[in-house]
């Protein structure tokens, strides 16, 4: 068996030392950030902006037989009509814009079964006097922030009295855009 000289033992205890005493210590900080900027909240559900996907509710025209005398109206089914919209400082205006829908022709929207269409229109009000033209922003002024700012959406299918439309569901699906 090899023994160790002493000279090699205390070598390698020095080393062990010097090892262990040539640690550092570093310090340093990180910085933390948060940019707040103006924007608004969206219905009761509290829609964040920058939010996309949201279901605002539903203009139901009711059920009618293929023939119809009367206008069919229709209210947006969350908040009796209408979305509210509540601002933070900083927000003066914001703008609604609503499209053609999915089943639109670019002039004008539509309900649609399989190959039938029904023409529909989209207001500001229940007395359809202000319409949301298709793609035309329209502009809301919020007077102070933290106040609700109602958007009313009401829909307005013509009286059909003569041709009759094919029986079934007929749909379109709306797409909302707020700018503020």
């Amino acid at each position: 068996m090899r023994m160790l000289s002493p000279i090699s033992a205390v070598t390698g205890a020095l080393m062990l030392c010097a090892a262990l005493s040539a640690q550092a210590e570093v310090s340093g900080q990180i910085d933390a950030t948060l940019n707040v900027e103006p924007g608004c909240l969206i219905d009761s559900a509290g829609t964040p902006d920058g939010s996309a996907g949201y279901n605002f509710g539903t203009l139901d025209f009711g059920t009618v037989s293929t023939i119809w005398t009367n206008p069919l109206q229709a209210t947006l089914s969350s908040g009796g009509g209408q979305l509210s919209v509540t601002c933070s400082p900083g927000v003066d205006t914001f703008t609604v814009t609503i499209n053609g829908g999915t089943s639109g022709n670019g002039a004008t929207r539509n309900l649609v079964f399989a190959d039938s269409n029904v023409p529909y229109q989209v207001f500001r009000d229940a007395g359809q006097s202000l319409p949301y033209e298709i793609n035309q922003p329209e502009s809301f002024t919020v007077a102070s922030a933290g106040e609700s700012i109602a958007v009313p959406v009401y829909g307005l299918v013509a009286p059909n009295p003569e041709t009759p439309v094919a029986a079934g569901t007929y749909v379109d699906t709306l797409t909302l855009t707020f700018n503020f």
